[in-house]
């Protein structure tokens, strides 16, 4: 084994070490290292997305829904049930229609999640999805600060 090998692997199994990982991840940081060298890209883990099941969440119409009823609410307001009702009111819409009923019509939606009627999201589905788009939960406290900012 070379020298460059061993440090590399010392290296990955040292950075593995920091987040309280092993061997296995020591592994992937260099598979990642030879992506980004060769192809200037490391790949998108798939681990719990199975490839029959299919998710609101990828469609890009759900999206600008929830995005558009995030910007448009103040963020005291902001819960989850509020991006739910946003989510419904994109599915119900005509313009959206076709699109999830194309979709449902593609997986056997209703046979294999065990759901009937029409497709809707709850209120934890949309913490999910909020924590998917890098936002988490706060209490919002007002309140006069020391330095005299407001």
């Amino acid at each position: 084994m070379k020298n460059s090998e061993k440090i590399r692997i010392e290296l990955s199994q040292l950075a593995a070490s920091v987040l309280g990982k092993g061997s296995a991840t020591a592994r992937c940081i260099r598979q990642w290292e030879r992506s980004w060298i060769l192809e200037r890209k490391i790949e998108v883990g798939h681990q719990g997305r199975h490839s029959k099941i299919k998710s609101l969440f990828n469609d890009e119409g759900v999206l600008l829904a929830v995005r558009e009823a995030i910007n448009e609410t103040k963020a005291e307001m902001l819960t989850s049930e509020v991006i739910a009702r946003a989510v419904r009111g994109y599915l119900c819409s005509e313009k959206a229609g076709d699109v999830v009923q194309a979709a449902l019509d593609q997986v056997d939606f209703h046979s294999s999640n065990g759901v009937t009627g029409n497709a809707t999201i709850s209120s934890r589905t949309a913490r999910r999805w909020l924590a998917k788009l890098g936002f988490e939960y706060k209490n919002i406290k007002k309140g006069v600060y020391i330095d005299g900012h407001e």
